[in-house]
């Protein structure tokens, strides 16, 4: 398709288009193809930017382009080619302008730079977070907890490579994937804390063992449809707990586990003595 093709198609079509074009290739390529695009590229208000693979001169050029406004997506990389990236961006722009910011995504981030932008960055619009740790293990994360609770049209949350404490929280959150963590929580009063929690995947997790007897008493109404479970050292008894507190579970996915026992499957299809 020729250029003067390219100018006779309406203009939300073009952002249809753009919708699809990753972040270099917009600010580097099509922006520059003439007035007319720099124009439509410059006015387009669903900017979804990925500067994981961004590097230090071109991040210099396309954040004097960035209109706070028109974000709804931001994922941001201390990694290999990205290094100190996610600071800079903190000392370019005050999150609180980013009035439309809706996805929020940190990788290989410090414990004190994500307090840093979760402090600024807008409760009301936010509704998926994202944040990849350098190793925080040794650090118990309040961070989240806190956030959690003044997001409060969070949907999606995606931690990996801290300790998490998830107690006495009332989110909203539907769909949570927690990574090579430390949870210093039982698992019901996850589910009690996350009353609309619909998907769970934990992964190379450490989670306090469950007492069964409790599961009767359990007050527990979780609406959780999918449960995931890879590499986690999770006891038997545990993962037959869980599935009481889970009545409305459809599919259960364990990899890698040490539950793969004839007994533990007995004890799932409820043909234990």
């Amino acid at each position: 398709m020729s250029i003067s093709y390219l100018y006779t198609l309406p203009i939300e079509l073009i952002h249809r288009i753009i919708d699809y074009i990753d972040t270099e290739t917009l600010f580097f390529s099509l922006q520059n193809v003439c007035k007319h695009f720099y124009t439509i590229v410059n006015t387009y208000n669903q900017h979804q930017l990925d500067f994981r693979s961004i590097t230090k001169p071109k991040f210099d050029f396309i954040h004097r382009l960035i209109n706070p406004e028109n974000i709804i997506s931001l994922v941001i990389s201390d990694g290999h080619r990205t290094g100190g990236q996610i600071k800079l961006f903190l000392s370019l722009f005050d999150l609180r302008t980013f009035t439309r910011l809706r996805s929020l995504a940190l990788i290989d981030v410090t414990m004190s730079v994500s307090i840093e932008y979760l402090q600024d960055v807008s409760t009301d619009t936010l509704d998926s977070l994202s944040i990849d740790y350098v190793n925080q293990l040794g650090l118990t994360n309040n961070l989240v907890s806190l956030s959690l609770k003044k997001f409060i049209n969070l949907r999606k949350l995606n931690i990996s490579k801290t300790s998490l404490i998830l107690d006495n929280i009332q989110s909203p959150i539907q769909h949570m994937k927690l990574s090579q963590c430390i949870i210093n929580t039982q698992m019901y009063n996850i589910l009690l804390g996350f009353p609309h929690l619909e998907t769970l995947s934990l992964n190379n997790v450490s989670i306090p063992n469950i007492d069964e007897n409790l599961t009767a008493i359990m007050k527990v109404k979780s609406k959780l449809k999918f449960l995931s479970i890879e590499g986690c050292g999770v006891h038997m008894n545990m993962a037959a707990a869980v599935l009481v507190l889970t009545p409305s579970l459809v599919r259960l996915k364990l990899v890698s586990w040490s539950l793969m026992a004839e007994r533990f499957w007995d004890v799932l299809l409820g043909k234990a003595d």
